[in-house]
């Protein structure tokens, strides 16, 4: 099961022009990576590629929240614990990241 911590929704007037683009094949009204869930699933696939499995687990729950149509999704260190977390940014229509990070 793949936990998250609150949704923040922020609205923007505009979405981000990077996710502007549209894809040559049926996209769903909400986009490719429609709901909350589905973007914590997709950036821990991501993720733990990057970092590897255990560095991500450590860092579970992950929050999520979405600006502008683009989701952010970001690991939670361990109460006393010190460091960065793994961050990923990416389009709610297309599935594009955009921003892969992790702080030290």
């Amino acid at each position: 099961m793949i936990g998250f911590l609150a949704l923040a929704m922020v609205t923007g007037t505009e979405p981000d022009p990077r996710c502007a683009a549209r894809i040559d094949f049926y996209q769903p009204p909400r986009g490719i990576v429609s709901t909350p869930r589905m973007a914590v699933e997709v950036a821990r696939t991501y993720l733990e590629a990057i970092y590897g499995a255990s560095v991500i687990a450590r860092q579970l729950p992950l929050k999520i929240s979405i600006r502008r149509e683009v989701w952010h999704v970001e690991g939670v260190l361990p109460r006393n614990s010190v460091g960065g977390v793994a961050e990923i940014d990416m389009c709610q229509s297309t599935g594009q990241v955009l921003r892969v990070v992790h702080g030290k």
